[in-house]
């Protein structure tokens, strides 16, 4: 399967240098695919691809090593609960990848890379994936923007490329570090002192309907507030039951082709074999988007337990704990700016933005 990525160019003469380092990096993935000799990452085997600006880019770094920040840093991820830290915006600084890693990362990459393409001031880099879980497109971007372009769509995130949260804090993570404190007491000390403010609300999204009302995040099949009432909280319970309903749905599905097979080739009328053919393609259709909600998780989020809340253009990812409290995350996807919005409110109202004391 295919993905791309497409790039507004800043100026042709870079475009060239981006072009050349990229067939110069597919001759090398080939070979290593062929071979499995590692090809160089080491920045001066490589330099004469690269120019002035390529190089500063690969070099930017917002923590110096050695620096008092880069201390405090550390500090505060060793102070900080290790559920917490791996997803926290507060631990996202304003780096980019170094050149090795950059490289290195697609020569790993379970994909071949295609094509780089010109059409005015537009750009295209395809890749071929040879299956799933393919390496991502991260290594990709870095690339392309190292030469000063801004990738507009990923194929793969279907829409702008996701890019993650920045939000560390040098004055804050100092207060923190010296009242020998983690990220996640200082949101426990500032929910402590707020009240959630926040009306009854829901949004649909691709599998379900999420509700949200002054105590919980609920995932519903029919945005009904009467639902959200007998919902518990995620355990090995709930993903049963979503079983079973989704194995209903495809035992549908497989009915309605069976029917397809067994009409379409019954022998008798062409025209009448015809009808029956695509009234049965629009009753699997039917069936589908019937029980597309029904496919959805059925559950309900405490407040006090959700860790992070990440949000998207068009998803969120939200992680927290179960009901045996073990560490637990959830996707929700394809949600419209009005779902983005609420989740957005809520996640400033738990705390989960970075106030000055």
């Amino acid at each position: 399967m295919q993905e791309y990525l497409e790039f507004e160019i800043e100026n042709e003469e870079r475009f060239h240098l981006l072009k050349n380092i990229f067939l110069k990096i597919k001759r090398e993935k080939e070979t290593y695919f062929k071979t499995n000799i590692e090809p160089s990452d080491k920045l001066e085997d490589w330099n004469h691809y690269l120019d002035e600006n390529a190089i500063q880019y690969f070099n930017k770094r917002e923590l110096i090593l050695d620096s008092e920040e880069q201390k405090i840093y550390n500090k505060l991820w060793h102070l900080t609960d290790p559920q917490i830290r791996i997803h926290h915006p507060m631990f996202n600084t304003n780096d980019n990848w170094s050149f090795d890693g950059t490289i290195s990362t697609i020569f790993e990459g379970e994909y071949d890379l295609i094509s780089i393409e010109k059409h005015y001031n537009k750009g295209k880099l395809t890749i071929e994936q040879h299956g799933i879980p393919f390496g991502g497109t991260e290594s990709l971007v870095q690339l392309i923007e190292a030469f000063g372009n801004k990738v507009t769509h990923d194929s793969w995130h279907e829409g702008p490329h996701i890019r993650p949260e920045i939000s560390w804090n040098f004055e804050l993570a100092k207060k923190l570090v010296k009242n020998g404190k983690g990220v996640e007491q200082l949101l426990k000390k500032h929910r402590k002192k707020s009240t959630i403010k926040i009306e009854k609300e829901w949004f649909d999204y691709e599998f379900g309907y999420v509700n949200i009302d002054t105590k919980n995040i609920y995932l519903t099949n029919t945005g009904n507030w009467h639902e959200t009432r007998k919902l518990d909280e995620k355990s090995i319970y709930t993903s049963r039951k979503k079983n079973k309903k989704t194995g209903f749905s495809f035992i549908l599905i497989l009915f309605a082709v069976f029917l397809l097979i067994t009409y379409f080739f019954k022998e008798g009328n062409l025209i009448l074999n015809g009808s029956i053919f695509l009234g049965l393609i629009s009753l699997i259709y039917v069936i589908d988007i019937t029980f597309k909600k029904e496919y959805g998780e059925q559950f309900k989020i405490p407040f006090e337990k959700i860790k992070a809340i990440h949000l998207y253009e068009k998803h969120a990812n939200i992680f927290f704990n179960d009901k045996m409290n073990n560490p637990s995350s959830i996707l929700i996807t394809e949600i419209d700016s009005k779902g983005i919005m609420i989740l957005k409110n809520l996640k400033e109202q738990l705390g989960m933005i970075y106030y000055k004391d």
